[in-house]
């Protein structure tokens, strides 16, 4: 099991899974759980136990990636909503769009795409070449990595080596399929994310049709994360509106 919820509401009509960034921790989406209320049941992607099993399936790709969740999602009672930050941004997306061909889309009301590219324009640069200690400065640069980390060397050499093989598999993707996932979309994006060019908003909707909402907020590559400002849009966007794909039938 991949996707772990974060606390069980048996009154929830909205299930929310979140997919970390590349690096990225659960703790990020976890924080988000108190401010959603009763209604919204919130999941989250665990990070290294998909990192394992893909280790042990020699994944070679986000496609490759993608089909591991699959299982878990085609079997859900309840109908999801797919949220992604950076790298996970992407394999919410491509995990979405498997899910639409393998005849389960009826289960996904919708795709949240937070700090990332949209799926057709290529990686505009590749750094999973570097060296361990360019790796860890731009790990460091990015922010979002607890400081304790950092001085605990055999769990930092794992983390890079995750690190480094989450964005090889984001640097290789791009998405070549003629026809755009018809769901819902909502891009977010930090004014301050300097890897990130706001233009990139506009491109998502080239991938996914249908009702969308761009916002952009302040606040660097971890924004959503800073407070609830995208909880909060989140609920007046996505979440509590009847026309998110029927998201409370």
């Amino acid at each position: 099991m991949h996707i772990r919820t974060v606390t069980p509401k048996p009154a929830a009509r909205v299930h929310l899974i979140g997919f970390p960034g590349a690096g990225g921790s659960q703790t990020h989406f976890r924080r988000w759980d108190s401010a959603l209320g009763p209604w919204i049941r919130l999941s989250v992607v665990d990070p290294w136990s998909l990192y394992f099993a893909a280790q042990a399936a020699e994944v070679d790709s986000l496609p490759d990636l993608a089909s591991l969740l699959l299982p878990e999602l085609a079997v859900s009672d309840s109908r999801f909503v797919l949220a992604g930050h950076s790298f996970g941004a992407l394999l919410a997306y491509e995990t979405a769009r498997q899910l639409d061909e393998g005849r389960h889309g009826d289960r996904l009301a919708g795709l949240v795409a937070m700090a990332q590219r949209a799926p057709t324009t290529p990686a505009p640069e590749r750094i999973s070449h570097l060296g361990d200690d360019r790796l860890l400065r731009f790990l460091r640069d990015m922010g979002g990595t607890p400081e304790e980390v950092f001085a605990e060397p055999e769990l930092l050499d794992l983390l890079l080596g995750r690190l480094r093989d989450e964005i090889r598999l984001s640097e290789r993707y791009r998405d070549t399929r003629a026809e755009p996932l018809d769901r819902p979309l909502r891009v977010y994006f930090g004014d301050q994310d300097s890897g990130i060019a706001p233009i990139e908003a506009r491109k998502w909707t080239k991938s996914v049709t249908g009702d969308h909402v761009l916002r952009t907020f302040p606040g660097g590559h971890f924004f959503p994360f800073d407070d609830f400002q995208v909880v909060s849009a989140l609920l007046e966007d996505t979440l509590t509106k009847e026309p998110l794909h029927d998201i409370q039938n």
